[in-house]
Protein backbone atom coordinates (compact mmCIF):
# COMPACT_ATOMS: atom_id res chain seq x y z
CA UNK A 1 0.00 0.00 0.00
CA UNK A 2 1.55 3.49 -1.05
CA UNK A 3 1.68 5.97 2.21
CA UNK A 4 -0.19 9.24 1.00
CA UNK A 5 1.04 12.03 2.36
CA UNK A 6 -0.99 15.19 3.35
CA UNK A 7 -0.27 17.04 0.44
CA UNK A 8 -1.72 14.56 -1.42
CA UNK A 9 -5.12 14.53 0.64
CA UNK A 10 -4.24 18.26 0.39
CA UNK A 11 -3.90 18.18 -3.44
CA UNK A 12 -7.02 15.62 -4.07
CA UNK A 13 -9.43 17.81 -1.92
CA UNK A 14 -8.43 20.96 -4.40
CA UNK A 15 -9.39 18.75 -7.34
CA UNK A 16 -12.81 18.09 -5.60
CA UNK A 17 -13.39 21.63 -5.25
CA UNK A 18 -12.52 22.60 -8.38
CA UNK A 19 -14.46 20.25 -9.50
CA UNK A 20 -18.04 21.07 -7.90
CA UNK A 21 -17.08 24.64 -8.33
CA UNK A 22 -17.16 24.39 -12.03
CA UNK A 23 -20.37 22.05 -12.28
CA UNK A 24 -21.84 24.55 -9.79
CA UNK A 25 -20.55 27.69 -11.47
CA UNK A 26 -18.76 29.10 -8.85
CA UNK A 27 -15.16 28.82 -9.68
CA UNK A 28 -14.37 32.66 -9.87
CA UNK A 29 -15.48 32.72 -6.01
CA UNK A 30 -12.52 32.85 -3.69
CA UNK A 31 -11.35 29.27 -2.21
CA UNK A 32 -13.35 29.66 0.84
CA UNK A 33 -16.74 29.97 -0.41
CA UNK A 34 -16.08 27.39 -3.05
CA UNK A 35 -14.81 25.42 -0.32
CA UNK A 36 -18.40 26.23 1.97
CA UNK A 37 -20.42 25.25 -1.22
CA UNK A 38 -18.80 22.08 -1.47
CA UNK A 39 -19.70 21.41 2.17
CA UNK A 40 -22.95 23.04 1.90
CA UNK A 41 -23.60 20.48 -0.90
CA UNK A 42 -21.95 17.43 0.89
CA UNK A 43 -24.78 18.27 4.16
CA UNK A 44 -26.99 18.11 1.53
CA UNK A 45 -26.54 14.99 0.68
CA UNK A 46 -25.89 13.55 3.74
CA UNK A 47 -29.32 14.62 4.45
CA UNK A 48 -30.57 12.87 1.54
CA UNK A 49 -28.27 9.48 2.96
CA UNK A 50 -29.39 9.83 6.11
CA UNK A 51 -25.59 10.51 7.47
CA UNK A 52 -25.58 12.77 10.55
CA UNK A 53 -23.46 15.55 9.29
CA UNK A 54 -22.15 16.67 12.79
CA UNK A 55 -21.10 13.06 13.16
CA UNK A 56 -19.35 13.18 9.63
CA UNK A 57 -17.79 16.72 10.42
CA UNK A 58 -16.40 15.03 13.40
CA UNK A 59 -15.07 11.91 12.62
CA UNK A 60 -13.36 13.61 9.58
CA UNK A 61 -12.11 16.22 12.51
CA UNK A 62 -10.46 13.05 14.30
CA UNK A 63 -8.96 11.83 11.04
CA UNK A 64 -7.31 14.67 10.03
CA UNK A 65 -5.65 15.46 13.25
CA UNK A 66 -4.31 11.85 13.39
CA UNK A 67 -3.26 12.32 10.03
CA UNK A 68 -1.62 15.63 10.94
CA UNK A 69 0.01 13.91 13.78
CA UNK A 70 1.50 10.98 12.05
CA UNK A 71 3.31 13.13 9.34
CA UNK A 72 4.64 15.08 12.15
CA UNK A 73 5.88 12.26 13.96
CA UNK A 74 7.83 11.17 11.01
Amino acid sequence: MTYATNGWRAAWALASVANHSDLTGVSDEDMPTQISDLLCNLCHLMKEEDVDPEAAFQMAFINFNAECDEEDAA
